[in-house]
């Protein structure tokens, strides 16, 4: 990809969600983490993902369909406009991403902007730094989702208003095993945000079996007041949902969290015990 493309899967406004007021929110196309619970999957790979919208595939789509043939068939005919078989995601300059926010800068009410999301920002760290820069400079307020688990990340702090970022475990291996997260980067980079005073907001998705042992409570307590020296920043809960499992199949992968749901118990007993270090909760 180069510095003045960016791949894009998704794109459109969201009211609050994505940070604050009415957003434009483009979705960047990969991602460094593969979390087993991903709500966009076809975000994940670094290239245009191949997904299939029908069970059954047509024979006036593709007469033998086989997935793992598809990189190196040179027939595209299938790809067109059919609405069964489609690429994630396709490319677009700076330019045009700039055109797009500045045209739509009206809609950005409450104080609203541009939110960068993925896959990961920094995948396209270059791209989406010149994205950002260009947004900022045009007095339109710039925000990003990240999982933190970049060294990259620091070319786009310069260029934003705030950061919604991934906390999703305290425990190093156990960070890595699931997700392939570098505890230590996010770390770093946390504290990086903190120190530069970029407004933080912290989510923590709750997966059943991966963050949500008896004393998990206890530890994210700990873990994130030792930012608290660093700065001011707030935490949201975000309870396992399935919204996106039905996309693993369309991206032609099998989505393997069989009982990701925690209790209701265990969400109180987050937020008694992030309330009890004097830790700000959010909902969005």
């Amino acid at each position: 990809m180069s510095a003045d493309k960016l791949l894009i899967f998704g794109k459109g406004f969201q009211y609050s969600r994505d940070g604050t007021g009415n957003r434009l929110v483009f979705h960047l196309q990969g991602c460094d983490l593969r979390c087993p619970w991903c709500a966009n999957p076809e975000g994940m790979s670094r290239e245009p993902v191949l997904l299939q919208k029908a069970s059954v595939i047509p024979e006036w789509v593709c007469k033998n369909f086989d997935r793992s043939k598809c990189r190196s068939c040179a027939d595209r005919t299938c790809l067109k406009p059919n609405g069964i078989l489609v690429l994630s995601s396709r490319e677009y300059t700076v330019d045009e991403l700039c055109r797009e926010a500045v045209s739509a800068k009206p809609m950005m009410y409450d104080g609203g902007g541009v939110t960068l999301t993925g896959g990961e920002v920094c995948v396209q760290a270059e791209p989406a730094a010149a994205l950002l820069a260009v947004l900022s400079e045009g007095g339109i307020n710039t925000m990003i989702e990240t999982n933190l688990s970049s060294v990259k990340l620091p070319l786009l702090l310069p260029h934003l208003n705030a950061v919604i970022a991934d906390y999703k475990h305290y425990d190093a291996d156990i960070l890595s095993r699931v997700t392939g997260g570098r505890l230590g980067i996010i770390e770093d980079n946390i504290r990086l945000i903190l120190e530069r005073r970029i407004p933080l907001s912290l989510r923590i998705p709750l997966i059943h079996g991966f963050n949500d042992s008896t004393d998990a409570s206890e530890k994210f307590a700990a873990a994130l007041t030792e930012f608290a020296e660093y700065g001011k920043f707030t935490v949201e809960l975000l309870p396992y949902h399935e919204y996106g499992k039905d996309k693993w199949r369309e991206c032609g992968l099998e989505y393997k969290v069989t009982d990701g749901f925690v209790t209701d118990d265990f969400v109180r007993k987050m937020e008694t015990a992030l309330r009890s270090s004097v830790i700000e909760l959010r909902k969005t």
